[in-house]
């Protein structure tokens, strides 16, 4: 993958990063990517490992990224410690709405009733509520309503 990232002209992005005390080599950290025809980019960063012992040379893994959105942004990481975090984007993949721990992006469908592709793209809508919490308005990603909800009570309750 490296050589599409040249080719990209993608070279800001880290390979590895050592980390210093007084002169002294205390940790390297190490940037594994790997080539991705689902990105945009071509490329996608598979994994974070981290040095672990005193001569830096042997090293484990810290996070794996699993799943990636079109553009580019991690959609499922795996940590060291087994833990899966999911990122739900909105707006096209512009901004995170939640962090998910310990539920794959499968689960998440399930338990949502958001369609996986919806998930997977970041094609996540914004809705409106009002003041009691009630679900008005669905949005789609250029703030058009896609849907309304009217609510009619036929006996409120009152509290007097």
């Amino acid at each position: 993958p490296y050589d599409i990232m040249v080719a990209k002209n993608a070279v800001s992005f880290p390979v590895e990063e050592r980390r210093y005390r007084n002169d002294e080599l205390k940790k390297t950290i190490r940037y594994v990517y790997r080539a991705d025809e689902n990105t945009r980019s071509g490329f996608s960063l598979a994994k974070i490992m981290e040095s672990s012992n005193d001569a830096n040379t042997e090293f484990r893994d810290t996070e794996t990224y699993d799943v990636y959105l079109s553009c580019g942004r991690p959609l499922q990481v795996t940590r060291q410690d087994g833990t899966v975090v999911c990122f739900i984007w909105g707006y096209g993949g512009q901004y995170v709405l939640a962090i998910i721990e310990n539920l794959n992006i499968m689960q998440i469908s399930e338990k949502t009733g958001l369609e996986p592709e919806n998930v997977v793209k970041g094609n996540i809508s914004p809705e409106v509520y009002d003041s009691l919490g009630r679900l008005t308005k669905v949005l789609d990603t250029d703030h058009n309503i896609v849907k309304t909800y009217d609510y009619h009570v036929v006996n409120p309750i009152s509290n007097n």
